[in-house]
Protein backbone atom coordinates (compact mmCIF):
# COMPACT_ATOMS: atom_id res chain seq x y z
CA UNK A 1 0.00 0.00 0.00
CA UNK A 2 2.80 2.43 0.85
CA UNK A 3 4.26 1.86 -2.61
CA UNK A 4 0.95 2.76 -4.29
CA UNK A 5 0.76 5.96 -2.23
CA UNK A 6 4.35 6.77 -3.13
CA UNK A 7 3.67 6.25 -6.85
CA UNK A 8 0.48 8.29 -6.63
CA UNK A 9 2.31 11.19 -4.96
CA UNK A 10 4.98 11.21 -7.68
CA UNK A 11 2.36 11.05 -10.44
CA UNK A 12 0.33 13.94 -9.00
CA UNK A 13 3.47 16.09 -8.87
CA UNK A 14 4.93 15.09 -12.25
CA UNK A 15 1.62 14.96 -14.16
CA UNK A 16 -0.32 17.59 -12.28
CA UNK A 17 -2.39 18.64 -15.31
CA UNK A 18 -4.08 15.22 -15.42
CA UNK A 19 -6.86 14.20 -13.04
CA UNK A 20 -5.59 11.26 -11.00
CA UNK A 21 -6.84 9.15 -8.15
CA UNK A 22 -5.66 6.52 -5.69
CA UNK A 23 -7.81 3.46 -5.03
CA UNK A 24 -6.60 1.25 -2.21
CA UNK A 25 -7.81 -1.01 0.53
CA UNK A 26 -7.54 1.96 2.91
CA UNK A 27 -10.36 3.86 1.23
CA UNK A 28 -13.90 2.72 0.60
CA UNK A 29 -12.95 0.87 -2.60
CA UNK A 30 -13.37 -2.51 -0.95
CA UNK A 31 -16.93 -1.54 0.06
CA UNK A 32 -17.93 -0.44 -3.42
CA UNK A 33 -20.34 -3.13 -4.48
CA UNK A 34 -22.28 -1.25 -7.13
CA UNK A 35 -21.24 -0.11 -10.58
CA UNK A 36 -22.44 3.42 -9.84
CA UNK A 37 -20.07 3.78 -6.90
CA UNK A 38 -17.15 2.73 -9.12
CA UNK A 39 -18.34 5.08 -11.82
CA UNK A 40 -18.28 7.95 -9.34
CA UNK A 41 -14.82 7.00 -8.10
CA UNK A 42 -13.40 6.85 -11.63
CA UNK A 43 -15.33 9.77 -13.10
CA UNK A 44 -13.02 12.13 -15.00
CA UNK A 45 -9.94 10.15 -13.95
CA UNK A 46 -7.15 9.97 -16.50
CA UNK A 47 -4.70 8.18 -14.21
CA UNK A 48 -5.70 5.73 -11.50
CA UNK A 49 -3.18 4.22 -9.11
CA UNK A 50 -4.29 1.14 -7.23
CA UNK A 51 -2.98 -2.01 -5.68
CA UNK A 52 -3.23 -5.26 -7.64
CA UNK A 53 -6.01 -6.71 -5.47
CA UNK A 54 -8.27 -3.67 -5.89
CA UNK A 55 -8.02 -3.86 -9.68
CA UNK A 56 -8.54 -7.62 -9.63
CA UNK A 57 -11.68 -7.26 -7.48
CA UNK A 58 -13.04 -4.52 -9.77
CA UNK A 59 -12.45 -6.71 -12.83
CA UNK A 60 -14.00 -9.79 -11.20
CA UNK A 61 -17.16 -7.86 -10.26
CA UNK A 62 -17.31 -6.32 -13.75
CA UNK A 63 -16.97 -2.76 -12.40
CA UNK A 64 -13.92 -2.07 -14.57
CA UNK A 65 -13.23 -3.44 -18.05
CA UNK A 66 -9.81 -4.06 -19.57
CA UNK A 67 -10.79 -2.36 -22.83
CA UNK A 68 -11.31 0.91 -20.91
CA UNK A 69 -7.68 0.90 -19.72
CA UNK A 70 -5.13 2.41 -22.12
CA UNK A 71 -1.95 1.66 -20.17
CA UNK A 72 -1.63 -0.77 -17.30
CA UNK A 73 1.58 -0.32 -15.31
CA UNK A 74 2.63 -3.07 -12.95
CA UNK A 75 5.15 -1.92 -10.40
CA UNK A 76 6.88 -4.83 -8.70
CA UNK A 77 6.22 -6.87 -11.86
CA UNK A 78 8.29 -9.74 -10.50
CA UNK A 79 5.16 -10.69 -8.54
CA UNK A 80 3.34 -11.62 -11.75
CA UNK A 81 3.64 -15.31 -10.91
CA UNK A 82 1.55 -18.11 -9.44
CA UNK A 83 -1.55 -16.94 -7.54
CA UNK A 84 -0.53 -13.30 -7.08
CA UNK A 85 -3.32 -10.83 -8.02
CA UNK A 86 -1.14 -9.32 -10.76
CA UNK A 87 -0.84 -12.70 -12.43
CA UNK A 88 -4.57 -13.34 -12.02
CA UNK A 89 -5.30 -10.02 -13.74
CA UNK A 90 -3.12 -11.00 -16.66
CA UNK A 91 -4.29 -14.62 -16.93
CA UNK A 92 -8.02 -14.09 -16.37
CA UNK A 93 -8.60 -10.68 -17.92
CA UNK A 94 -5.82 -9.94 -20.40
CA UNK A 95 -4.73 -13.25 -21.94
CA UNK A 96 -8.28 -14.65 -21.80
CA UNK A 97 -9.62 -11.62 -23.72
CA UNK A 98 -6.77 -11.91 -26.21
CA UNK A 99 -7.59 -15.58 -26.83
CA UNK A 100 -11.21 -14.53 -27.46
CA UNK A 101 -9.95 -12.20 -30.17
CA UNK A 102 -10.45 -8.92 -28.34
CA UNK A 103 -8.12 -6.29 -29.74
CA UNK A 104 -8.82 -3.32 -27.51
CA UNK A 105 -6.61 -4.24 -24.60
CA UNK A 106 -4.27 -2.04 -22.60
CA UNK A 107 -0.60 -1.69 -23.28
CA UNK A 108 1.33 -3.28 -20.43
CA UNK A 109 4.39 -1.84 -18.71
CA UNK A 110 5.98 -3.87 -15.94
CA UNK A 111 8.65 -2.46 -13.67
CA UNK A 112 10.90 -4.20 -11.20
CA UNK A 113 14.26 -3.72 -9.59
CA UNK A 114 14.14 -7.28 -8.25
CA UNK A 115 14.27 -9.77 -11.10
CA UNK A 116 13.27 -13.25 -10.05
CA UNK A 117 16.23 -15.47 -10.69
CA UNK A 118 15.79 -19.18 -10.50
CA UNK A 119 17.78 -21.94 -12.10
CA UNK A 120 18.17 -21.52 -15.84
CA UNK A 121 16.55 -18.04 -15.80
CA UNK A 122 12.99 -19.38 -15.80
CA UNK A 123 11.89 -16.68 -13.34
CA UNK A 124 12.22 -13.95 -15.95
CA UNK A 125 10.82 -16.19 -18.66
CA UNK A 126 7.76 -16.92 -16.49
CA UNK A 127 7.21 -13.20 -15.88
CA UNK A 128 7.51 -12.51 -19.63
CA UNK A 129 4.94 -15.21 -20.40
CA UNK A 130 2.50 -14.36 -17.60
CA UNK A 131 2.56 -10.61 -18.03
CA UNK A 132 2.86 -10.33 -21.83
CA UNK A 133 6.04 -8.35 -21.28
CA UNK A 134 9.37 -8.40 -22.95
CA UNK A 135 11.99 -8.11 -20.25
CA UNK A 136 14.40 -5.27 -20.95
CA UNK A 137 17.56 -5.48 -18.95
CA UNK A 138 19.34 -2.36 -17.77
CA UNK A 139 22.61 -4.23 -17.34
CA UNK A 140 24.51 -3.43 -20.54
CA UNK A 141 26.40 -6.72 -20.43
CA UNK A 142 23.28 -8.90 -20.19
CA UNK A 143 21.73 -9.72 -23.56
CA UNK A 144 19.49 -12.54 -22.34
CA UNK A 145 18.11 -14.14 -19.18
CA UNK A 146 21.08 -16.48 -19.21
CA UNK A 147 23.50 -13.55 -19.42
CA UNK A 148 21.71 -11.79 -16.60
CA UNK A 149 22.24 -14.77 -14.34
CA UNK A 150 25.97 -14.09 -14.48
CA UNK A 151 25.37 -10.73 -12.76
CA UNK A 152 22.58 -11.64 -10.31
CA UNK A 153 23.61 -14.21 -7.75
CA UNK A 154 21.76 -15.75 -4.87
CA UNK A 155 23.38 -14.91 -1.56
CA UNK A 156 25.30 -17.61 0.23
CA UNK A 157 23.83 -18.29 3.65
CA UNK A 158 26.25 -18.86 6.49
CA UNK A 159 25.45 -19.49 10.13
CA UNK A 160 27.73 -17.67 12.53
CA UNK A 161 27.71 -18.60 16.20
CA UNK A 162 28.97 -15.96 18.59
CA UNK A 163 30.18 -16.76 22.06
CA UNK A 164 28.22 -15.00 24.74
CA UNK A 165 30.23 -12.31 26.35
CA UNK A 166 29.59 -10.79 29.70
CA UNK A 167 29.45 -7.09 29.06
CA UNK A 168 28.71 -4.38 31.50
CA UNK A 169 25.51 -2.50 30.73
CA UNK A 170 25.86 0.99 29.39
CA UNK A 171 25.11 3.98 31.60
CA UNK A 172 21.88 4.53 29.67
CA UNK A 173 20.76 0.93 30.24
CA UNK A 174 21.65 1.20 33.93
CA UNK A 175 19.64 4.42 34.26
CA UNK A 176 16.62 2.91 32.43
CA UNK A 177 16.75 -0.17 34.66
CA UNK A 178 16.89 2.06 37.71
CA UNK A 179 13.91 4.12 36.54
CA UNK A 180 11.92 1.00 35.68
CA UNK A 181 12.52 -0.60 39.06
CA UNK A 182 11.41 2.62 40.77
CA UNK A 183 8.06 2.66 38.92
CA UNK A 184 6.45 0.25 41.37
CA UNK A 185 7.63 2.16 44.47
Amino acid sequence: MALAEQQYNVITIQLSSFQSGLLSGNDETDRRSEQGMWGDALKNMIIVVCIHQVLLDALIHDFVHMEKIALLVFDEAHHCMRSHPANKIMQNFYHAKRREGQRELPNILGLTASPVMRKKGEGLQTIEKNSALSVRRQNKNAKSCKDLQRFVHRPEIAVLVHAEEQTLPSRLLQKLSELYSNLDK
